[in-house]
């Protein structure tokens, strides 16, 4: 199958902060017609399926300004420096949670928001966690806590788990596990 793409006409970055950028693009699209559109440009991430021996996924809850809520997430973060996904997920774990894993498993990899950014996301699971002490102190400020594998999923289909990245690792984790079953 071959899709047809825009011509790009022009772009243009209206703002840039670190690695982070807004693009805007003047395109003509397959249909003839010439348009704008804004991307944001984004550094890749990491998010994290941790799960101890006692079933339980370890989960935060943050506040996040840009939809001025409190959410439930899986431990995740940027991929800020050279190392691998899997050395970054490995620094996010620790960093957030105060945890180490032996075990780490690769779940794949996703575009987060496809139609207005170039992010994209690597998924990992996470076992035999030890603690190695207090999170890291950041600027973001999450409280730590520990739900059972078994209530991760019924937290998404209530609505409590409601980012993105969070519903995917949880989907992940759960189909690697052979432990989730869909039911209408």
């Amino acid at each position: 199958m071959t899709t047809k793409r825009p011509e790009i006409l022009s772009r243009s970055t209206i703002w840039q902060k670190g690695t982070q950028a807004i693009e805007t693009v003047e395109f003509c699209s397959v249909a003839g017609i010439i348009d704008q559109c804004a991307i944001v440009r984004a550094i890749p991430g990491v998010v994290i399926f941790a799960v101890n021996d006692n079933d339980e996924v370890v989960l935060l809850e943050s506040y996040r300004l840009a939809v001025e809520t409190t959410l439930i997430e899986l431990p995740a973060g940027k991929i800020d420096r050279i190392d691998a996904p899997l050395q970054e997920a490995q620094r996010e774990l620790k960093e957030e949670t105060g945890l180490t894993a032996t075990e780490w498993i690769e779940l794949g990899t996703t575009w987060g928001a496809q139609g207005s950014s170039d992010w994209i996301c690597h998924y990992f699971l996470a076992r035999k966690l030890e603690s190695i002490g207090q999170p890291c102190a950041t600027e973001e400020n999450h409280t730590i806590f520990w739900l059972s594998v078994s209530e991760c999923w019924d937290w998404v289909r209530q609505g409590r788990i409601c980012n993105n990245f969070s519903i995917v690792g949880i989907t992940k984790a759960l189909l690697y596990l052979n432990r989730l079953h869909l039911t209408a």
